[in-house]
């Protein structure tokens, strides 16, 4: 049997969905939007929580209507190979810092030299400020915990090398990061529960305070701002309200957003955040029915909150910006066996009113959403849902795989975060979706 019929039979969807088990649905919910942590790996002899960064591997490509991997010209495996295997030989300890012995800058951003990236990354979170500069979070094994790096790209995710990162750990420790997001190549994030920023490209990182002492839940940038969701109740994960600060974006000066507060009937981690422009937009459900709240990020004005139009019980699970005054919002409901209900819904004016624009299909649950002015996807644990005309009509693309989370940078350049992917991966499309290739970390 050859290597691609093996991946055929993997890729395959499995005959007959099952339904979830008990507590799935508000397991999804909790971490949709805060990708999975890095599971404990085992190095030395000891096991270790950590979150590293990869090194270039072998580029397959995806065809995206059916999800097939097709293998690459014998030419570019074997130059490939060779690439991932020199990497992996070469690869040193992961680097993780909070300043001061960073090297002198000479990246993007005044950011650090790239390095060598530990062997066995596995991606967790993903973000880019142009169709180039990119800049991943993950997990890999180590012996020396808190093992947090982060890798960054410059050619739009084709090459990665290590950089600098928080020296903290996951999700599960108050200070710790699951996510990452850049506003340009100086000003960065990592985030979730806890806070730490870089304003010099990732060359030093500092642990902040998270405003109102709560769980940083969300976190987005745009025209040189910042916004974060934060929960009120501390660090409780079940907080069912949050508060939104604002910071520009090459300061540490969080402060509350007059009106950016509300409550997520299921816990604040259900909630989902976009920017354009210069406003904010959060989308969750509570005891008063599904909103959106929305206003600018430095604090000019107030916010507003506006009723959502889910319905029956369903919650906002994704609201995104295809272009100025459109945005996509797709409502989920309960699952059953393999999937749960799913509309999306469109507006042209800024999320002021919403027109229905079709049901997406059942199958999978919602983990995220994302929108160009000519296409919608939803990444679900059971494959990537695409519509092209608005929501009416959908395709399914790689049927079979999870996804944590996709994005597009440009209306062409898109990338998903597969979910538990072993050994780590990335998939990127260069042309608005239509194929997809994988970028593994060896």
């Amino acid at each position: 049997m050859s290597d691609r019929d093996d991946l055929d039979r993997l890729l395959q969807p499995p005959v007959e969905p099952l339904p979830p088990p008990p507590g799935a649905f508000d397991r999804v919910r909790r971490t949709a939007r805060r990708r999975r942590w890095a599971r404990a790996a085992m190095s030395a002899g000891a096991a270790a929580l950590i979150v590293i960064a990869g090194v270039p591997g072998t580029l397959f490509v995806l065809q995206g209507r059916d999800g097939r991997i097709a293998d690459p010209p014998a030419t570019e495996r074997n130059a490939s190979s060779s690439a991932a295997a020199s990497a992996t030989a070469e690869a040193a300890p992961p680097v993780a810092t909070t300043g001061g012995g960073a090297a002198p800058g000479r990246g993007p951003g005044g950011g650090p030299p790239g390095g060598p990236v530990p062997p066995g990354f596995a991606p967790e979170s993903v973000t880019f400020v142009s169709s180039g500069l990119g800049w991943a979070l993950g997990g890999a094994p180590c012996s020396d915990p808190p093992c947090t790096s982060v890798v960054r790209t410059e050619d739009g995710g084709r090459g990665w090398e290590g950089i600098p990162a928080p020296r903290t750990g996951g999700e599960d420790e108050p200070d710790g990061v699951s996510e990452l997001r850049f506003a340009d190549p100086s000003n960065g994030w990592a985030y979730g529960p806890g806070l730490w920023s870089t304003h010099d490209g990732g060359a030093t990182w500092h642990d902040v305070d998270v405003p109102g002492g709560g769980r940083v839940i969300e976190a987005a940038a745009a025209g040189g701002w910042a916004v974060a969701v934060v929960s009120t109740c501390g660090k409780d994960p079940d907080c069912g309200s949050f508060r939104v600060y604002g910071t520009p974006a090459g300061a540490d000066r969080w402060r509350p957003l007059p009106g950016g507060r509300g409550t997520a009937g299921d816990g604040v981690a259900g909630v989902s955040l976009t920017v354009r422009g210069r406003n904010a937009y959060v989308a969750g459900g509570g005891p008063s029915g599904a909103a959106i709240w929305s206003g600018p990020m430095d604090g000019t004005g107030g916010w507003v909150r506006r009723a959502a139009p889910c319905r029956d019980g369903a919650y906002p699970a994704g609201i995104t910006s295809a272009s100025d005054g459109e945005f996509v919002l797709v409502c989920a409901g309960r699952p059953g066996a393999g999937g749960q209900p799913k509309i999306a819904y469109l507006s042209g004016d800024g999320g002021t009113s919403w027109r229905r624009g079709g049901d997406v299909p059942s199958g999978g649950l919602v983990t995220s959403v994302a929108a160009t002015p000519a296409k919608i996807f939803v990444a679900t644990n059971h494959g990537l849902l695409i519509s092209g005309d608005g929501g009416r009509g959908w395709r399914r693309d790689l049927a079979g795989r999870g996804f944590d989370y996709v994005g597009f940078t440009t209306d062409q350049q898109g990338v998903l975060v597969p979910t538990g992917a072993d050994p780590g991966e990335l998939l990127f499309s260069y042309d608005a979706g239509r194929t997809w290739s994988r970028e593994r970390f060896r």
